[in-house]
């Protein structure tokens, strides 16, 4: 009885395993890259920091300056109040988003196709530079794919009220990622023109009520906070550089350059984006699929903003894929496109190895990476290891209580209960302080140029600095020991007091 009960027990089990291996191997694959081996990126530490200061009670915009839109952190403060905070922590929410996205990838190929594809797909997938370089860091690129995704999912189900739960997701969409809208845009289109069923009223009530629905944080933002609203989304973008808002089209030309030999302003050389898309020009373009024009969308969108960086073009990877593998009609013989599929991909799965060395070994051309003798320390584990040295610190001069810290980068402060001071939390709007008055700087939460900050540390106006090789170039490691301050080392990292 005993016998029969554990084999039934195992059985149980062994079904449970065998019926989402692709969802487990997923997780271990992302867990490993995302959370033990992918390095810390500069970016990184602004999305991480405004997470924690929306769980302080802060309201992006309204509290500090954050030109993004807005929905991203608030998942992030989410996943961290219930995981907790590090490094670690934020890079575990990547790992699942990024293996969300690998689950839906494969399921939405294996309906329209066959379980051979949907593998296939998936390996194209997690073996992506694109993939590896920007889905495995807490920027908003995945997250905004994977509610894109499931939208996609949702339309191919027979749930009752499924239109309500489209628009809705549709919604979080471009939230998180503003251009989306321009998806969205573009399903409803194609639900219209190219679907065969189409779209009743009641359903497109309900798709335009989820919506609705679903943007009401953004109105809320939008009519409490206007000014800060419009300038952190639009005002903001416009004025960071001479070319303006959409303009720029020499970096654009050598952006979309870098895919083939690299050029040194984005640092990313994407043979992978145009081999794919090569397969998607040896394939005769099917009209009646919405993958075929998201995919189209997406990389035209991708060029719009200035400058125009080679990591915009990650949300692509996974709508061509599927588009590839649920597309069978070639313009060659079977034989041709087999022989080009197969030298195409070989050389596709080679370049990973190239790849998984830059992101996760030697650092070469990794944005973010200035320390090169030794890279894996800006690995999460590592990084966390120095950050709470440096709290221990703190907290033996000033006990456990909240006290402000002058942080080069708000990404040393993830995981204590220091704060950064004022205007230190995102360091995009300081190249335009000096297009701003003094009203408008207090207004929009950018406070300093960099030559105040950099007076602020000659005139040692904070106790205490947490300074590191990501601000080298400004010399206030410098000006800080000329000033007085004492200081420890912490390997990439400098505490002065």
């Amino acid at each position: 009885m005993k016998n029969n009960l554990l084999k039934s027990i195992a059985q149980k089990i062994f079904q449970v395993i065998n019926s989402n291996i692709v969802l487990i191997a997923l997780l271990i694959y992302f867990y490993i890259l995302c959370v033990d081996l992918r390095f810390i990126t500069g970016d990184e530490g602004y999305f991480a920091y405004a997470s924690k200061a929306i769980l302080d009670g802060k309201v992006p915009y309204k509290d500090f300056f954050f030109p993004q839109a807005f929905l991203h952190p608030y998942f992030l403060a989410s996943f961290n109040y219930v995981i907790g905070e590090s490094w670690q922590a934020f890079r575990l929410f990547s790992a699942i988003i990024a293996t969300g996205i690998g689950a839906l990838l494969f399921d939405i190929i294996r309906k329209k196709s066959n379980t051979f594809n949907a593998a296939l797909g998936v390996i194209i997938y997690i073996t992506s530079d694109l993939v590896i370089g920007y889905f495995t860091i807490i920027k908003n690129y995945s997250l905004s794919v994977f509610f894109m995704l499931l939208a996609l999912r949702v339309y191919e189900s027979k749930f009752r009220y499924k239109f309500f739960i489209i628009g809705f997701l549709l919604s979080i969409v471009f939230q998180i990622r503003s251009y989306f809208v321009v998806c969205e845009l573009v399903f409803i289109a194609f639900i219209f023109l190219c679907n065969s069923k189409k779209l009743s009223k009641s359903n497109f009530y309900m798709l335009l009520l989820g919506n609705f629905i679903g943007i009401l944080p953004s109105l809320y933002m939008l009519f409490s906070y206007f000014d800060e609203f419009i300038f952190n989304n639009l005002t903001y973008h416009s004025l960071r550089n001479r070319a303006g808002l959409i303009t720029g089209f020499h970096q654009k030309f050598n952006t979309f350059c870098s895919f083939f030999h690299g050029v040194k302003n984005t640092g990313d050389i994407s043979i992978q984006f145009i081999l794919l898309f090569c397969m998607m020009f040896i394939k005769k373009f099917d009209l009646k699929n919405i993958y075929f024009y998201l995919t189209c969308i997406l990389f035209i969108i991708s060029f719009l903003p200035t400058p125009v960086f080679s990591q915009y073009f990650s949300v692509v990877v996974p709508f061509l894929i599927i588009y590839l593998f649920t597309n069978n009609e070639s313009y060659l013989n079977k034989q041709v496109y087999k022989f080009l599929t197969n030298i195409i991909l070989a050389i596709y799965i080679i370049n990973f190895f190239v790849e998984v060395q830059r992101y996760a070994f030697n650092g070469i051309n990794v944005s973010g990476i200035y320390i090169r003798k030794n890279p894996t320390l800006w690995r999460p584990k590592n990084l966390d290891a120095q950050i709470e040295n440096i709290a221990s610190r703190l907290y033996f001069k000033e006990g456990k209580g909240s006290l402000k810290v002058f942080s080069s980068w708000p990404g040393y402060l993830i995981g204590m209960k220091a704060k950064s001071v004022k205007g230190l939390e995102n360091h995009f709007a300081r190249n335009i302080a000096h297009k701003l008055s003094k009203e408008d700087l207090i207004k929009y939460k950018v406070y300093y140029s960099e030559n105040d900050l950099s007076n602020l540390i000659s005139n040692k106006n904070y106790k205490y600095l947490i300074l590191g090789f990501r601000d080298k170039k400004r010399n206030w490691q410098r000006l800080a020991r000329k000033s007085g301050y004492k200081y420890t080392n912490y390997k990439i990292i400098k505490f002065l007091y």
